[in-house]
């Protein structure tokens, strides 16, 4: 929910495409997928416990692409499924692929300009200035758009 990303980009992330303030995302579903995150602060512990315990190289170690689809993601999908299920939430209510509406909702509801959370989400720019002409906007401003995110209840 901090970093945009699809669950098969997160699956799949080697260990190679993490650095201490940025998740690189090589392969994507779309050519616009493909881009820099910055890592949030919140998340900035955990993302260095996985890479310091990771046993094969990814990310999410552990996870095995012997399925049917050849693919890292699924039994997280499934873990992720029956923890909502027993959560009370619908089968098909909310998907992992939520987060990634959250994150917008949460760039917009804090004023972050739509082209700088698309280049974090890895969603097309839709206009000649911005999506022909620009092919990114400066780290810092991308850094800054990410400080603004915040998952914490209110008066907490």
């Amino acid at each position: 929910m901090y970093t945009g990303c699809r669950i098969n980009e997160l699956c799949s992330m080697k260990l190679s495409q993490v650095t201490e303030d940025a998740f690189q995302i090589d392969d994507s579903k779309t050519p616009d997928g493909i881009r820099r995150i910055p890592i949030h602060a919140d998340i900035q512990q955990m993302v260095e416990r996985l890479k310091q315990t990771s046993t094969d190289g990814y990310l999410l170690s552990g996870q095995s692409n012997n399925n049917q689809f050849g693919v890292r993601h699924k039994g997280l999908q499934q873990k992720f499924s029956r923890l909502k299920q027993a959560l009370g939430f619908g089968q098909k209510v909310y998907t992992f692929h939520s987060f990634r509406s959250t994150l917008a909702n949460q760039f917009e509801s804090a004023g972050v300009p739509e082209t700088h959370a698309a280049r974090i989400i890895g969603h097309k720019v839709n206009s000649m200035t911005y999506g022909v002409y620009s092919q990114s906007v400066r780290w810092d401003v991308l850094v800054d758009a990410m400080k603004v995110i915040s998952y914490k209840l209110p008066g907490n």
